[in-house]
């Protein structure tokens, strides 16, 4: 039964006995699909029903979890840019000996001891230090990017999953309109529409 897929409560007449349109059956395959994707934003207010090519490139180009993911490649590629290098420059500026107290105070050219010192410092770490730094960044990116490629996966997956369930549900109300139309045009006799009932 298809029924609670699309969230009908038990008890209550289906789809399949309420005199389903083929245009309403529309709505319930996008219904289906959005269930299917947990909130991926599938829903599209489009006249047309949409063939599975372009559902799921809608629910990849639209996924939560596939937008968040791309983030965290972005971020983990951004790092291996950076990974291995030298550390920025650090520039210093300093006075010793400064005078703040005698008849030299606050003076810095009476007391010859006074000295004003600029540096610029770089530091060096080791190559090993340095080589497993990039080891590690491009190993993060590799893990997300793979990750990325599950994700894709999943959404693919169950995209196909509720495509099914929507064409099976549309295959029985096909099937439900051709044989009320076959009970009333043959005037409600049983027979013959019993007999049409068998699958060719």
């Amino acid at each position: 039964m298809f029924t609670p897929f699309f969230g009908a409560p038990e008890g209550r007449p289906s789809a399949y006995g309420r005199g389903t349109t083929p245009a309403s059956m529309r709505v319930h395959r996008l219904k289906a699909i959005s269930i299917a994707l947990a909130g991926s934003a599938l829903v599209s207010p489009v006249a047309y029903a949409l063939d599975f090519a372009e559902a799921r490139l809608i629910a990849e180009q639209q996924s939560p979890r596939i937008s968040a993911q791309q983030l965290q490649v972005n971020v983990a590629e951004s790092v291996q840019k950076a990974a291995g290098s030298l550390p920025d420059p650090k520039l210093s500026l300093g006075i010793e000996n400064y005078p703040i107290s005698g008849m030299d105070r606050w003076s810095m050219t009476r007391e010859s001891m006074t000295m004003q010192r600029l540096a610029l410092m770089q530091e060096v770490p080791n190559r090993a230090k340095r080589d497993a730094q990039v080891a590690s960044a491009q190993a993060r990116v590799d893990r997300e990017r793979a990750a990325l490629v599950l994700q894709r996966l999943q959404i693919r997956q169950e995209l196909s999953l509720a495509w099914i369930a929507a064409q099976a549900v549309e295959q029985r109300d096909a099937y439900s309109t051709r044989w009320r139309t076959r009970f009333h045009a043959d005037g409600g006799q049983c027979s013959s529409v019993m007999a049409d009932s068998v699958p060719r």
